[in-house]
């Protein structure tokens, strides 16, 4: 589990949470969101925005948000972005670039 700051697209930040990575179903689960649990209702409910960029540590990662009430409680996740396929002759040069382009 680490720490992870949800921001909008234009990279203002939303919330802090602690999270973890569902791989199979390309998720990050935030399992607490430690501040900003007001923002994020009103970012998904009251804006009906949905798009947001993790930060965790030097990664960045675009996503829809998600929420839903489980067990009494609101449980929020971040569905990941699938990011195409590079052909196999691709350059070292080029997938740094596509990394690059990810982060921003």
């Amino acid at each position: 589990m680490g720490t992870v700051i949800v921001r909008e697209p234009n990279g203002d930040a939303l919330a802090l949470a602690c999270s973890a990575v569902d791989v199979s179903g390309q998720a990050v689960v935030l399992d607490r969101v430690t501040s900003g649990k007001g923002r994020l209702l009103l970012y998904y409910f009251g804006e009906g925005n949905r798009a947001v960029i993790l930060e965790m540590g030097n990664y960045r990662l675009r996503g829809r948000l998600r929420t839903a009430w489980q067990a009494g409680e609101r449980r929020w996740g971040v569905q990941l972005e699938r990011v195409g396929t590079m052909p196999q002759d691709a350059s070292p040069s080029r997938a740094e670039a596509n990394v690059a382009a990810v982060g921003h």
